[in-house]
């Protein structure tokens, strides 16, 4: 057995007298270690999933018309899916016996104005300036990703040169035999219209670890990509093994584009998982 503190003179004198003390009666700490949504912000009307991790024997319950959590719970660790109309803010309590409860609460928004069959993955408003680590769901593997502000967007930088950042889309992942479009924004911008360029971005299957793991076969994705002193180009491949396609399209610096990328993930054998991607030029005077 290993302690976690240094024993004091009565510890030592008390493990000497009467041996190593049994771990089944030691009784945890009454606490709530995470009370969490799927997604921060959905659709009005989706559904999402809110998680929690307590102590094991408590009596957990959730407000907002959930009610007993107790028994949807496996040593402490629960969840449960609940519609969305409006903003709204639950409260996690645990409580046992005698003791004072402990409580955590999450709030999830709704998003107005979403096509049917359009789901919110991420964005990042809401978020303080600074490192994006540990800041909603995304995971930074490698790279000082940072939360800031470009025109009048939030938005994420990267400047290492090998950077990784993601999400895991948990419910809404891609499942074979299905067809879905992801959507997202990109700028670049002007103060180093040289500086070379290769990014990705895209749907993938691997675990967010290191970036070297994205060069190959990594699932359906856009690439960025410019040499020095040249355009910046968008390209992606169609089908496992297709050809690189470029999208024709000019960018031009410190301009929001809208990008979408409609993948069919079909069976393995055949060839065409990953549909055209295409790109506007983004108007901020009269377009979301």
């Amino acid at each position: 057995m290993i302690w976690k503190r240094p024993l004091t003179q009565a510890g030592l004198d008390d493990l000497i007298a009467n041996g190593m003390p049994d771990l089944d009666e030691q009784q945890e700490d009454l606490q709530i270690n995470s009370f969490a949504p799927e997604f921060r912000k959905v659709a009005s009307g989706d559904e999402v999933t809110i998680t929690w991790d307590a102590t094991q024997d408590a009596t957990l319950e959730i407000d907002q018309g959930i009610g007993d959590a107790t028994a949807t719970s496996e040593f402490g660790v629960g969840s449960t899916k609940v519609v969305i109309t409006e903003d709204t803010t639950f409260t996690l309590t645990a409580s046992r016996d005698d003791e004072a409860p402990v409580t955590q609460t999450l709030t999830v928004s709704q998003i107005t104005g979403v096509a049917s069959g359009w789901n919110w993955i991420d964005d990042f408003n809401g978020l303080t300036h600074g490192a994006l680590s540990s800041q909603g769901s995304w995971l930074t593997a490698e790279g000082p990703w940072e939360v800031t502000t470009i025109g009048n967007t939030e938005a994420t930088t990267a400047t290492a040169g090998t950077d990784l950042t993601g999400r895991i889309t948990q419910t809404r992942a891609l499942r074979e035999d299905s067809t879905r479009t992801l959507f997202f924004r990109f700028c670049y911008s002007s103060a180093e219209t040289d500086f070379p360029v290769l990014a990705k971005v895209g749907f993938g299957e691997k675990a967010i670890r290191f970036a070297i793991d994205y060069v190959n076969n990594i699932g359906t994705y856009t690439t960025f990509r410019r040499d020095i002193g040249g355009p910046l180009r968008m390209e992606a491949i169609d089908g496992i093994g297709g050809p690189v396609t470029g999208s024709g399209i000019t960018f031009e610096p410190d301009t929001s584009y809208d990008v979408w990328i409609d993948v069919n993930k079909d069976p393995l054998d055949h060839r065409h998982l990953l549909g055209p991607c295409r790109s506007d030029r983004r108007q901020p005077s009269n377009r979301l």
